[in-house]
């Protein structure tokens, strides 16, 4: 499996968890503390399987 290809699973496995840490805060956690955490988290997990997307596409170029 190439290193591009690696990459775009790993920013898609990113996302999904980013996203399932964003959409399960209100039964993960019922203090406000620890819920802005996981936004602050889900947000990084999301910015960085962009990153991860965008880097393996200007790799095919």
């Amino acid at each position: 499996m190439s290193r591009e290809a690696l990459e775009m699973i790993l920013g898609i496995g990113f996302a999904i968890l980013g996203l399932a840490l964003f959409l399960k805060r209100e039964t993960l956690s019922k203090s406000k503390y620890y819920r802005v955490i996981m936004i602050v988290a889900a947000i990084m997990f999301v910015a960085f399987a962009v990153y991860l997307g965008f880097r393996s596409f200007n790799s095919y170029e």
